[in-house]
């Protein structure tokens, strides 16, 4: 009985520590869920820099509008100059001849500028984004990692949890087989000890009616 009470004591404590598997269980799944907050936090971010790119995408268009208008307007000039010069005939056709190059080189410097200042704006963009696809990539690999690790070992521990309960269980069953079968063999052997005590008094009242007959008989003899 003494061992049938500790395999029962420490049943319950495997479904303590069983219980305590579903807490573990319960907080994993909470800081899933502050993690899943997170990723939708950089998620955010990267929404955030979407719109930053198509914000810098706009001031570019502006940028190359404001200088298609001074491209224009340099043309423009330089089309007046020309008529200019060619109207006043005061310069010399070497001197005009410089000034068109000068001018043709502005162009081509702003032009140059334009496609340099461009470049620098879409790789910044790209950049941008790749480093925040792969944050939030990296972020999402290190929280499925770190989910899958935590589920894996709440699950050993309850499948070995259950497996100490089946064999406390079967223990106990044992034990108390066991103790039915001493409990039988006690009364069978009680039950033996009475009928030859039975057996014993019969044998005794037995001898003492065929002591007290010859005594008797012994006594009419004698009379």
């Amino acid at each position: 009985e003494q061992t049938v009470r500790e395999l029962e004591l420490r049943v319950k404590q495997l479904s303590v520590e069983v219980e305590n598997g579903n807490v573990l269980r319960q907080k994993v799944t909470q800081e899933k869920g502050q993690l899943e907050i997170h990723i939708a936090t950089i998620s955010s971010e990267l929404q955030e820099a979407n719109r930053r790119r198509v914000s810098l995408l706009r001031e570019k268009e502006q940028q190359s509008e404001q200088h298609e208008d001074t491209l224009q307007k340099l043309q423009t000039k330089h089309e007046t100059d020309i008529s200019h010069f060619q109207q006043e005939h005061t310069l010399s056709a070497a001197k005009a001849s410089d000034v068109i190059e000068d001018l043709e080189q502005t162009v081509t410097q702003l032009r140059q500028q334009l496609q340099d200042s461009e470049h620098r704006r879409l790789k910044q963009l790209r950049d941008t984004e790749n480093n925040l696809q792969q944050e939030k990539a990296d972020l999402q690999h290190v929280c499925e990692k770190k989910v899958r690790a935590l589920h894996n070992e709440a699950e050993k521990e309850r499948e070995e949890a259950k497996k100490k309960i089946a064999k406390l269980e079967e223990s106990l069953k044992e034990k108390e087989e066991q103790l039915g079968r001493e409990r039988e063999c006690q009364r069978q052997q009680t039950q033996q000890a009475e009928n030859a005590l039975e057996h014993f008094k019969k044998q005794v009242e037995i001898s003492s009616e065929k002591t007290y007959a010859n005594m008797k008989l012994q006594r009419v003899e004698a009379g």
